[in-house]
């Protein structure tokens, strides 16, 4: 039975257009050869740990954002539930004078004069 590291990183390979079978020895180095079997367990790796795996940079990348993008629930696999999106504050609206209100008049534009 697949582990769900085993199941994730399956899901990380298609991803990033790997198959399972091009995925299977990074399976092996994290699942069988360190005994990361669990999502919390890959969530706790070190920088230095993470190196020390050897895997290629891409797959590490994609594999550390996903982690961090599913949230720290114990053994869960599934994405945390969306956040509800804020409406933008309503914009003020102007004034409109009402029907038959008096207007007020721009003031009366002075004509420049012409230096001597």
């Amino acid at each position: 039975m697949d582990s769900e590291v085993e199941t994730f990183l399956i899901q990380v390979g298609k991803e990033i257009g790997r198959t399972p079978e091009q995925m299977k020895p990074f399976i092996k180095k994290i699942v069988e050869d360190n005994w990361y079997e669990t999502m919390d367990s890959l969530r706790e790796l070190t920088d230095a740990q993470w190196q020390s795996l050897g895997l290629p940079g891409r797959l590490t990348d994609v594999i550390r954002i996903k982690l961090k993008n599913l949230g720290g629930a114990s053994g869960g696999t599934a994405a945390a539930p969306p956040q509800p999106v804020q409406p933008p504050p309503p914009q003020p609206v102007p004034a409109v004078p009402a029907a038959g209100a008096p207007v007020a008049a721009a003031p009366p534009r002075v004509a420049a004069q012409a230096a001597p």
